[in-house]
């Protein structure tokens, strides 16, 4: 056998090689993209959803402790400000516990769900009915007739 043959020989296998690697690379991409696609499904949009309710929750504490009490208007206003970033907390809420999740996050989200509502916000609604428009605020518990 000649070094020519020998050669082609060579560059004919490295070529059948490099072919392969990549066609089983452009095969195993496919697999790879897939199983992001279902880590971006079931857990990042889940952690914006978390994200979105948080800030809302968070909104809404901190317009319950910046709203001016001598303006009954304004406590109308934010009370309806509140109550409508509640609301968005309780839809993004569902929209999570709707999503799949493993039975960690299943528990945690059980979880959650009972401490928050029984706590926040229901101790939100709490502040706002009993200081009625035509009242101010003394503390946080109670609020005397203007």
């Amino acid at each position: 056998m000649s070094i020519k043959s020998r050669l082609y020989f060579l560059i004919a296998l490295l070529s059948v090689l490099l072919l392969g690697i990549g066609v089983s690379g452009v095969v195993n991409l496919g697999s790879v993209n897939a199983s992001l696609k279902t880590v971006y499904e079931d857990r990042l949009i889940c952690v914006g959803q978390l994200d979105h309710m948080a800030r809302s929750l968070l909104r809404a504490q901190l317009g319950l402790s910046t709203v001016d009490v001598s303006d009954a208007a304004g406590i109308a206003k934010a009370a309806a400000d509140i109550e409508a970033l509640i609301h968005d907390a309780d839809e993004q809420w569902k929209a999570y516990a709707a999503t799949y999740l493993t039975s960690d996050g299943r528990s945690w989200s059980n979880n959650m769900r009972t401490t928050t509502r029984s706590s926040a916000t229901k101790r939100s609604r709490r502040r706002w009915q009993h200081c009625a428009p035509g009242m101010r605020s003394v503390s946080m518990r109670s609020c005397v007739v203007r």
